[in-house]
């Protein structure tokens, strides 16, 4: 190794010694499946965690194309997890329907907008005057827009 090479890697560490000053890397610890696991987190902003062949960490720039697979993959994470659960919530509700009957609770499947005083098992009487008054003005709009149908056919 000539002098010159020997300067040229005493350079290269010490510029990855200085970047891996500056990196601020912090050690967290998080609950995953009920075991306690520590793993780096960085405090930056647009920067993650990646990890090299000899699984220490580093930090490196979120690209803005990997910023926006990122949020996309948030949006589709959310809504497989929300079919997911559909099956469970579908469940749940029979279940408490079930539970209701066996109690003698009613629910109203015609107006649900009445409120039942579960207590007493009765109705108040605002509550179902609203709800009717409600259900009326749907079977108005419902027939004013059958209407204006039959009209726009006619004309044509």
């Amino acid at each position: 190794m000539t002098w010159k090479e020997y300067i040229d890697n005493a350079e290269k560490v010490l510029t990855e010694h200085e970047n891996a000053i500056n990196e601020r890397l912090i050690k967290k610890s998080v609950v995953r499946d009920g075991k306690k696991i520590t793993h780096w987190v960085t405090d930056k902003p647009n920067c993650r965690v990646q990890y090299d062949k000899n699984h220490n960490p580093r930090e490196h720039i979120i690209t803005p194309t990997e910023r926006k697979r990122r949020e996309l993959a948030q949006k589709l994470r959310g809504k497989v997890k929300r079919q997911g659960q559909m099956k469970n919530i579908q469940k749940q509700r029979l279940r408490s329907f079930k539970q209701r009957d066996m109690l003698g609770i009613d629910y109203n499947k015609e107006i649900p907008d009445i409120v039942r005083n579960r207590k007493k098992q009765t109705k108040m009487k605002k509550d179902i005057k609203t709800a009717l008054l409600n259900s009326l003005k749907a079977l108005k709009n419902k027939i004013a827009k059958f209407m204006n149908r039959k009209k726009k056919k006619k004309t044509v």
